[in-house]
């Protein structure tokens, strides 16, 4: 204590008992700072209310000397304490942050920002929107700040709420902590990481000082000048207990936050499980994504630099091959690296007689490749017009080849609005294209009339990126060139560009149009659901899925469902959830960009209602029925020429009907190969709402007595099943 004070102290009248105590009252330290004036005493009693900011934020604590009158009111006798680690920051003594509240941590943060891998939009606003907010105070009360936003006068705060605080969801081991970490590094801060369930423990296990703990952790990152972090905070907020503690604590956690004038982030697994009364809270919501290829490639590429990889080590192969987030990669490369440790430590002679006779029984393995073109961009291609109906087979009655190693990519027909119903053709081309890196010498959209089966090139347009998919909509024609989606008209010269939006993160390779709705498929990022606002003259994304598709073929059975597959055989059917909406709000884009809450992606998520592995790459879907009076099915073609149906069941109880069939066969049948059914039809994805006709089709195969015990099992005969399995038949044929 200052030697003056502790002077002014000793000269104050007051018993030897009293002394005893170890704090002063409010009448002695007004009497200390203000000694020569009663007015200034009485005006700056207000400094020990409890509404005043030194007693609300713990700074100091208010209470009845118990040396003082049991009766008394008067506040000038209440006892002032000033919180130990008030004091310890005072003097420059640093204690733990766990002393104050069990399973918290405060530390510097080393990951920096220019590590973190996320998409270049995201990561650019989230940092805008911190750097931005951490800025406001100093802004607010500097008059002279040359800031268009402070034209009218400094803004101020509200009095109330005005902390940040960000919600960030996503799956475990995409970004979300190193986010944060990277955000308060950049921002020159500290992060107070607050453990939910140690938290929790506490005070069910008796603790009572609830306020006080929370007052105490919000006051410690305010003095560190630290970003708070909350980790799995759907522990804390799932739900409200009817009484106890968790309930007390709930509640002052939400007052605790929302009074915090600070940087918040609570990262969650599951966001949907959370409380309602923290949404209105939440200033903005950053929804995370398992990394694509090319960001997997810069995960792996940043955390191997400062480990020696092997020569023939392709993170370009590696990423590409192996879907995993930052999360499991980390531990992949540890594991590597604790096995690299253990193959140069010294061995014991048995581990290394072991070792020699491994590498002697090893059989040499010889690359099988096929034919490739004579140079890398060398290209060869032609648009074909055939008359299929011809007796002798389909007759060519056009031929047009392409030169210049120039590629034909896509084709469709449109018919322009303003061309009186005439049919043009258009295909879509690229010169010496290379796939990886994809680069070319030009990209174009040829535009044909067909005139007596016979096509006369009109003009053709230049693009910027490869066109791998054409569609007419709305009188106009659709172009995907690369990521973008671009809407043309017809114009003398060449074609006329009427609007274009970035639709897609990486490559469209598939359109589909319905009514005013256009569906993009991304060559590795699933499929994207688009609107055209004909008021705004705009295409924007009103819906996507949540999982990386490496798309090949894309279907559109109805408004509001797809039928998608990818390159390594699988086959999904998604659909737009009931009470999603393609009402876009502000599409303008004038709102900064974290007044929306989403970040990370479109409004709506597609739901998977159906999941199948058919074991090849799919090429082509479509939605068609094979004979007049048959039900519609979705017909598939596979890159090695096989073709495949999907027939939709008529009603529950056919489905039903099928996956019981489907289960009794998986036991009877054990396949050459030895590889299990189920395990194989759901490879990627765990099938779901498909049964197998080839399978089912095997009940014939059955020995009578196998036959006749499964149709008791499905309450049938056998005769019932072998109708039925003929009847579905006939409904395709």
């Amino acid at each position: 204590i200052s030697p003056a004070i502790k002077a002014l102290m000793d000269s104050m009248e007051s018993s030897a008992v009293q002394r005893l105590d170890d704090s002063t009252t409010v009448g002695a330290l007004l009497s200390i700072f203000c000694p020569d004036s009663l007015r200034d005493q009485v005006a700056h009693r207000a400094r020990f209310y409890k509404g005043a900011r030194l007693v609300s934020k713990g700074v100091v604590r208010v209470g009845r000397s118990r040396w003082h009158a049991s009766g008394s009111t008067d506040l000038t006798e209440s006892r002032v304490e000033l919180d130990r680690r008030v004091l310890d920051y005072c003097v420059g003594l640093d204690t733990e942050i766990n002393e104050l509240v069990e399973g918290s941590e405060l530390y510097a943060p080393k990951f920096h920002f220019d590590d973190l891998v996320l998409p270049d939009e995201q990561k650019e606003s989230l940092l805008a929107l911190c750097s931005a907010y951490d800025k406001l105070p100093r802004l607010s009360s500097d008059p002279r700040a040359d800031v268009p936003a402070f034209a009218a006068g400094p803004y101020r705060a509200p009095p109330y709420g005005a902390g940040l605080i960000i919600l960030l969801t996503g799956p475990s081991g995409t970004g979300k902590t190193c986010t944060v970490h990277a955000v308060a590094n950049r921002l020159g801060k500290r992060v107070l990481q607050v453990d939910f369930h140690s938290l929790r423990g506490k005070h069910a296990s008796g603790g009572d000082d609830v306020d006080a703990d929370l007052r105490g952790l919000f006051r410690e990152a305010e003095m560190a000048d630290a970003v708070c972090l909350f980790d799995e905070c759907e522990a804390l907020f799932r739900s409200r207990d009817v009484s106890g503690g968790a309930d007390r604590l709930l509640r002052a956690m939400l007052q605790e936050i929302e009074r915090y004038p600070g940087i918040v982030f609570l990262a969650s697994n599951r966001p949907a499980e959370m409380d309602e009364a923290l949404h209105r809270r939440i200033s903005t919501v950053v929804e995370y994504r398992p990394p694509r290829a090319k960001e997997r490639r810069a995960i792996w590429e940043k955390l191997s630099k400062h480990v020696a990889l092997a020569p023939d080590v392709d993170l370009d192969a590696v990423a590409l091959k192996y879907d995993l987030s930052g999360g499991f990669i980390k531990n992949a490369l540890l594991a590597a690296l604790l096995l690299a440790i253990h193959r140069t430590s010294p061995r014991d002679d048995d581990d290394a007689a072991a070792a020699k006779e491994e590498e002697e029984e090893e059989v040499p393995r010889v690359a099988i490749a096929g034919p490739t073109p004579p140079r890398e961009g060398k290209w060869a291609s032609c648009v074909r017009v055939v008359e299929p109906s011809n007796e002798e087979g389909a007759r060519t009655l056009e031929l047009l080849e392409f030169g210049e190693s120039e590629a034909a990519l896509s084709c469709a027909t449109c018919t322009f609005a303003d061309r009186g119903g005439e049919v043009f053709v258009a295909v879509g081309t690229a010169k010496s294209l290379t796939f990886h890196p994809r680069a070319h010498k030009g990209c174009f959209v040829h535009i044909y009339r067909l005139l007596d089966a016979r096509l006369v090139l009109l003009h053709k347009t230049p693009l910027d990126d490869v066109p791998l998919a054409l569609a007419e909509f709305k009188g106009r024609l659709l172009v995907a060139a690369g990521a973008s989606l671009a809407m043309y008209d017809l114009g003398k010269r060449k074609l006329l560009r009427k609007t274009e939006a970035k639709v897609a993160p990486n490559l469209i390779v598939r359109l589909e149009v319905m009514g005013d709705r256009v569906y993009a498929a991304d060559a590795v990022d699933s499929v994207f659901f688009c609107k055209y606002l004909r008021d705004h003259n705009r295409i924007v994304v009103f819906a996507d899925d949540p999982v990386a598709r490496a798309s090949s073929a894309l279907c559109c059975l109805d408004y509001d469902t797809v039928a998608l597959a990818d390159k390594f055989g699988n086959l999904a059917v998604l659909r737009l959830p009931p009470d999603a909406t393609d009402d876009v709000d502000d599409p303008s884009g004038n709102r900064l960009l974290w007044d929306s809450h989403n970040l990370g992606g479109a409004p709506n998520k597609l739901t998977p209602i159906a999941n199948y592995h058919v074991g090849d790459t799919i090429t082509q879907l479509l939605k068609t029925a094979l004979a007049p009076g048959a039900a519609q099915a979705v017909l598939y073609v596979t890159v090695a020429g096989a073709l495949g149906a999907l027939l939709p069941s008529q009603s529950r109880q056919d489905k039903d009907f099928f996956q019981h069939l489907e289960m009794h066969l998986r036991q009877e049948f054990h396949f050459l190969t030895g590889r299990d059914h189920i395990a194989y039809r759901g490879y990627f994805l765990p099938v779901s709402n498909v049964s197998d006709a080839d399978l089912c089709d095997l009940f014939n195969h059955l020995p009578p007595e196998t036959q006749k015990t499964i149709a008791n099992d499905l309450d049938r005969t056998p005769n019932d099943l072998n109708k039925k399995l003929e009847d579905s038949k006939h409904r395709l044929l």
